[in-house]
């Protein structure tokens, strides 16, 4: 399965974009800030990483990690609606352009992308996410 997170909106507090399964739209996405100058927490550096189920001791309980990444450790996708809510990690739900840094229906956008991994690794194939900047 190809993930490709295509970021399009950038804020002084988040990331917005979109989350393609395949090359299918399945989601938008909100990740950190693009302005490192400020320190972690910010966006994960554009490229391709393979995506791992794994014990998240955060969660308490197998997610979707993002390994490789330089300079990160504990990278996830997961739900949330905030930018509070991520690290350097992707939240999956829906967004509004009348609500800047929030994205709703979260903890159902994962749970469907979460059931779509785990079908995916079952059939032992592998998974990778791409992260590029595109014009909104």
């Amino acid at each position: 399965m190809e993930l490709l997170v295509q970021r399009k909106i950038f804020s002084p507090q988040s990331t917005i974009g979109e989350l393609l399964i395949d090359s299918n739209k399945f989601c938008d996405t909100m990740e950190p800030r693009k302005d490192q100058s400020k320190g972690k927490p910010y966006l994960t550096p554009a490229g391709t990483y393979p995506v791992k189920l794994l014990f998240s001791p955060k969660f308490n309980r197998v997610m979707p990690h993002v390994m490789d990444v330089p300079g990160f450790d504990a990278i996830e996708i997961h739900n949330g609606s905030l930018p509070a809510n991520t690290h350097g990690c992707v939240l999956l739900g829906v967004y509004h352009p009348g609500m800047p840094d929030f994205i709703n229906h979260s903890r159902d956008t994962f749970d469907k992308f979460y059931d779509l991994l785990v079908k995916e690794e079952s059939g032992n194939k592998k998974t990778f996410i791409t992260y590029i900047e595109v014009a909104a």
